[in-house]
C-alpha cells in the first residue's frame, strides 16, 4: 500500500512539474488556483480564473487587490 501511494504522489508531482513547465513556455500567466489562460486575457475586467487571480494587480485598475 506505501508503494502504491508513493508511486501516485511521484505521478501528481511530474505531472504539475510538466504542467508548469507548457504554462511558461507559452508564455501563459498561471492562476493561482491552477489553469494557465493567455496574457492577453490578463488585466481585462474579466475573470477567467476562477479565483480572480488575472484581474489582481493590475496597473490600469487601482482597486484590485496588489498581489
Amino acid at each position: 500500500m506505501a508503494q502504491l501511494l508513493a508511486k501516485i504522489m511521484i505521478v501528481v508531482f511530474l505531472s504539475l512539474v510538466v504542467l508548469n513547465a507548457v504554462c511558461f513556455a507559452q508564455s501563459c500567466f498561471q492562476c493561482n488556483d491552477g489553469p494557465c489562460i493567455s496574457f492577453a486575457d490578463t488585466c481585462n475586467v474579466g475573470w477567467q480564473c476562477n479565483d480572480g487571480s488575472d484581474e489582481a494587480c493590475c496597473p490600469d485598475c487601482p482597486q484590485s487587490p496588489c498581489c
